[in-house]
């Protein structure tokens, strides 16, 4: 018997979550697809259409540490800079340190459990997820661009050790030309007394049965994982950031089922924005969601079904609910209108849906053998 299931809402322009956990710094401008879960013994309600979600506002920073800094102050080539937040405060363990030739030390911080909102998925495709911090102007600077971008300046912070637990405090930005978010230039630290706080067991396993799903489907992108309060009978949400990044929020209980039901709902979004039509998801526009209510032979149609008395019967959530049930050949938990379920032809289905995404490393993804 299961005791949860999952429901899936629109988010706007860019698909973002807007129900995961706050994190210590919130990327500027999100938009979100949100997801919630539904006891099946709940009263029926009437859900309306997915609609946008609010933008959501960086968390509050101290400013005592950013007042009057320029972000630009060091940094040669700025302009591949974009600016995320201008005044982070993330704490974490130093994982590496090196000084580079551009006079930078290149310091790589895992952030605190929590914390990780900081990180945009090529700091976990790439780095870990390490997030980087970059302390300008130390000498030997041999780049002639970086000796111009410091002039006499030269870094007065103390070079981090490899196992030390600080905080850091600067601009957070995205590094357009390695597609990773740092803090850059540092500008304040702070060493902390005692170890990181501990990850929760239910989030090691997520994140771990995450890595698994994306061997399997590496259309899907990395996730940020955490727990945190949902909605009364919520087991998980999922959301998908504009930099491609997931961000997925259980409860400690959640099953596979569930985790899998999630993946499923970020291919459905990826598909659509693989499309250009983000905005368009959860519509009767929706094709990719037409074609599943065709393969999986439903009666009635797509669009009656999106707006709906009950979640299991709601379209999208039937499409992610496929997806888990194919994949880890249980049963549908969504209804099934008494068609018997072809886990041959619907994984045939999502094999075909993925082949027209980009895997997560932005390579053509690779055709998929039900």
């Amino acid at each position: 018997m299961w005791s949860r299931a999952l429901a899936a809402g629109l988010g706007a322009v860019l698909l973002v979550g807007a129900c995961t956990a706050a994190p210590a710094v919130v990327p500027a401008s999100p938009s979100a697809v949100a997801v919630e879960s539904i006891q099946p013994s709940e009263p029926a309600v009437v859900r309306p259409a997915p609609t946008l979600v609010p933008t959501l506002p960086p968390r509050p920073q101290p400013t005592s540490a950013c007042t009057g800094r320029d972000p630009k102050a060091g940094v040669y080539d700025s302009g591949r800079l974009t600016l995320l937040n201008g005044c982070a405060i993330v704490s974490g363990t130093v994982t590496l340190v090196r000084h580079e030739t551009d006079g930078d030390w290149h310091v790589q911080l895992q952030p605190d459990y929590g914390q990780d909102g900081v990180l945009g998925a090529k700091n976990i495709t790439d780095l870990g997820g390490d997030l980087v911090v970059r302390i300008p102007c130390a000498d030997p600077i041999a780049l002639p661009a970086a000796i111009a971008a410091c002039g006499s300046t030269r870094n007065a912070l103390a070079i981090p050790k490899v196992g030390t637990h600080l905080t850091a405090t600067g601009p957070l930005v995205r590094d357009t030309r390695n597609g990773w978010n740092a803090i850059q230039p540092l500008w304040g630290e702070s060493l902390l007394d005692g170890p990181p706080p501990e990850t929760p067991q239910a989030v090691l396993r997520t994140r771990a049965l995450w890595a698994r799903i994306r061997v399997q489907w590496p259309q899907i992108p990395p996730a940020v994982v955490s727990t945190g309060e949902l909605p009364p009978g919520t087991a998980a949400q999922a959301a998908l950031f504009p930099d491609g990044l997931s961000h997925v929020t259980m409860i400690p209980s959640a099953d596979d089922h569930e985790i899998w039901h999630e993946a499923g709902h970020i291919l459905h979004a990826v598909a659509m924005r693989a499309r250009g039509r983000q905005a368009q998801l959860f519509t009767p526009a929706d094709d990719v969601g037409v074609a599943f209510w065709a393969a999986r032979g439903f009666p009635d149609n797509w669009s009656q079904h999106l707006v709906t008395g009950s979640w299991a019967t709601l379209g999208y959530e039937a499409l992610a609910d496929a997806f888990a049930a194919v994949n880890l050949d249980d049963a549908e938990r969504t209804e099934t209108y008494g068609v018997p379920l072809d886990r041959g032809a619907m994984l045939a289905f999502f094999a075909t849906l993925a082949a027209t995404v980009p895997t997560a490393s932005g390579t053509p993804a690779p055709s998929k053998s039900p």
